[in-house]
């Protein structure tokens, strides 16, 4: 403000520095001179308002549109707009206009250490929070196109900004969603390792069943079955409903053993827990499996009066791809019992 360039870079060739420095203390003092100088000055003439909105807008490692932005700084999310172009003008924040219709907005990567650093660790928490919930939101809305972003991407970061803001309620929401597409594409390495990070922050039951279920489709049963049961004993004052999946998870490790009599015990013990708390549709899964053992001891009436029940409930919950499960086993008690035109 107060040179021109050539004074200013004449200025700077003449720093000069111990010559038996180490490189890493040579970093440090280049960050700290940059820090000091140039970023802290120039920082200071926004006003207090437009600081703290930059600092909290630091959370974001994706670009995101203005709306992002206003997401992270609510208390004067109205003069965002305003101070976007104060944050360029000082070279904080910069603008991605090339591949969108909408301009997408982040603050410089080197900065954003140094401005996450000027909050509080509440203020910080309270800025991973309301971005995670902006992209979830996003997502929920099929907007990600916005943001240049797959499903994938964004419901990633959102967990990524759920986890820094330790809201462990939402995390384990968009885990759940993630694991759900990961193990329909086989990525089991990634399932586990993100279940067990939350499960290093608290032990719940949803983290475990997750991780069972990518040990049971690899065909890991020992491992699987650990996790059910800790699952089952291990935690206390257990939700009815992730008992009785942890229980149907030990039923078809035994039917995947080939043990029917015992998967239909635990089946019918996961049925009878679905039941009491009114899970219809994880007691219409249920009867499946059940009507599954019938197929396999040849109990065609058997496994035809449960099916008929499951069809019943699918076509009620409005289910399609329940009803289409349903008919395909249908499908194979006439192949089994040579009924080929049903």
């Amino acid at each position: 403000k107060e040179m021109d360039a050539a004074e200013l870079e004449k200025e700077l060739k003449n720093i000069t520095l111990p010559s038996d420095v180490k490189s890493s203390e040579l970093q440090k003092l280049k960050d700290k001179y940059f820090a000091d100088i140039f970023a802290e000055r120039l920082f200071g003439y926004l006003s207090p308002e437009s600081q703290k909105a930059l600092c909290r807008s630091a959370v974001y490692g994706v670009p995101v549109t203005l709306d992002g932005l206003m997401a992270v700084s609510p208390e004067s999310s109205d003069e965002v707009p305003d101070f976007v172009r104060g944050w360029q003008d000082r070279a904080f924040a910069y603008q991605d206009t090339d591949r969108f219709n909408e301009p997408l907005w982040i603050v410089y990567g080197l900065l954003r250490s140094w401005l996450l650093d000027r909050l509080s660790a509440d203020e910080r928490k309270v800025a991973h929070r309301a971005a995670g919930d902006f992209l979830f939101e996003m997502v929920k809305q099929n907007r990600m196109d916005e943001l240049g972003l797959s499903w994938v991407d964004c419901m990633m970061y959102a967990r990524s900004a759920y986890l820094q803001a330790q809201s462990l309620e939402p995390a384990r929401n968009a885990t759940d969603l993630i694991s759900g597409f990961f193990v329909t594409c086989g990525f089991y390495d990634v399932v586990r390792l993100m279940n067990f990070e939350l499960l290093g922050f608290e032990e719940h039951p949803s983290q475990m069943i997750w991780i069972a279920r990518t040990y049971m489709d690899q065909g890991d049963y020992d491992s699987a079955k650990i996790l059910h049961e800790r699952c089952i004993h291990a935690i206390p004052n257990l939700d009815p409903r992730y008992k009785a999946l942890a229980i149907y998870g030990l039923a078809a490790i035994d039917l995947r053993r080939d043990n029917c009599e015992a998967a239909r015990k635990k089946f019918n013990k996961a049925r009878k827990i679905m039941k009491a708390i009114g899970d219809i549709a994880g007691e219409a899964a249920i009867l499946l499996q059940l009507a599954t053992i019938d197929l396999r001891i040849r109990d065609f009436n058997g496994a035809h009066k449960k099916l008929t029940k499951v069809m019943k409930i699918m076509t009620e919950i409005g289910y399609p791809e329940g009803v289409a499960v349903t008919l395909h086993q249908f499908a194979s008690i006439g192949l089994i019992d040579g009924n080929h035109e049903a």
